[in-house]
């Protein structure tokens, strides 16, 4: 009697199984006891390339992948020995089970220097062929490109930074990120974030010389005004300003970068002021600083002679001494006439 029937013990596989995984146990329903064969019938279309019959057993040629293809169909041939045969057409169901993520994404690579610790980089996001990712957890991990992780922190699926950048020393960083999916399945990737330079405030003045010698013309200059900043190439501009130290300023000029003199200083009326200076990086930074302007002594000439006495009786031998003379001048020196 031909055989009437083919049964498979199970029709179903979850996919990433490696291939020659088991499916399922071919038995053939038959009046008589025999032996039976199973072979592939060609028969329409049909997936029987994807699947391998060992004996009675109906095993995968292939790791499937459920989001590309969920059905397959298969026709199977039972052979009794005897010129019996029977063909029946089955249905093998991929079922979905968790993939490996493939990657990770950031919205953002960059921040701008200066900016404070806790600023917001970009926003995580995973690679996953799973439709339903659920909850994915992301954290630093060491590995290649690990090495500034501790200049950033991931809070949730956001990169943030764990420290305030300066572009002129560092504009470039790497971070490595894991990823874990829902299932515990996990990727790892590094990223360079990039440290976009902006203006940096001025740090510093300072003035090559605080000195001038009393007497000078008014636009002697006194010294040339430096700015200390990080930043390369700027042109500073400087004026005198109110505030704290800046009582003399009147008495001080400032053409350009050189501070000059806007009186004729006398050392003996007073010998030290104080300007107040500000530097400006055309930018929008500042910084502001005071000067003690020190005026040096040089020598004043003698002002006036006077004479004691101007007469002398008649008839007095010569060397007779008529009168004593003296000098006024604002130094004291030792006079000869």
């Amino acid at each position: 009697d031909a055989p009437t029937n083919i049964t498979l013990s199970n029709n179903s596989i979850p996919e990433n199984r490696i291939a020659g995984s088991l499916i399922g146990l071919l038995s053939t329903t038959d009046e008589d006891v025999n032996t039976f064969t199973y072979t592939f019938a060609s028969v329409g279309t049909n997936d029987n390339s994807s699947f391998i019959l060992s004996g009675n057993e109906l095993k995968t040629n292939a790791a499937f992948n459920f989001e590309s293809k969920q059905l397959y169909v298969i026709n199977i041939q039972t052979n009794d020995g005897n010129g019996g045969t029977f063909v029946k057409q089955f249905l093998v169901n991929i079922t979905d089970s968790n993939d490996a993520p493939t990657d990770i994404n950031i919205s953002a690579y960059l921040i701008t220097e200066n900016r404070p610790a806790n600023t917001f980089i970009g926003k995580l996001s995973i690679v996953d062929v799973d439709a339903v990712q659920g909850t994915n957890m992301y954290s630093l991990v060491n590995g290649t490109g690990s090495n500034n992780n501790s200049s950033f922190i991931i809070r949730n699926d956001s990169l943030l930074s764990n420290t305030t950048f300066n572009y002129e020393v560092q504009s470039s960083f790497s971070v490595r990120i894991k990823a874990v999916d829902n299932g515990n399945l996990f990727v790892e990737k590094s990223f360079t974030i990039t440290v976009l330079d902006s203006n940096d405030m001025p740090s510093g003045i300072t003035l090559s010389t605080h000195s001038v010698s009393e007497n000078s013309v008014i636009g002697t200059t006194i010294g040339t005004l430096n700015t200390i900043d990080s930043d390369a190439g700027q042109t500073f501009s400087y004026a005198l300003v109110g505030g704290l130290g800046s009582a003399d300023n009147n008495l001080f000029s400032i053409q350009g970068a050189s501070l000059k003199t806007n009186i004729v200083f006398n050392y003996e009326a007073r010998s030290s002021y104080t300007v107040r200076v500000q530097t400006n990086d055309g930018n929008g930074g500042t910084f502001t600083d005071t000067f003690n302007i020190t005026i040096l002594n040089a020598n004043d000439a003698p002002t006036n002679i006077t004479l004691s006495n101007n007469s002398i009786p008649e008839n007095r031998i010569a060397g007779s001494l008529i009168g004593l003379l003296s000098t006024t001048d604002e130094d004291v020196n030792t006079f000869t006439y």
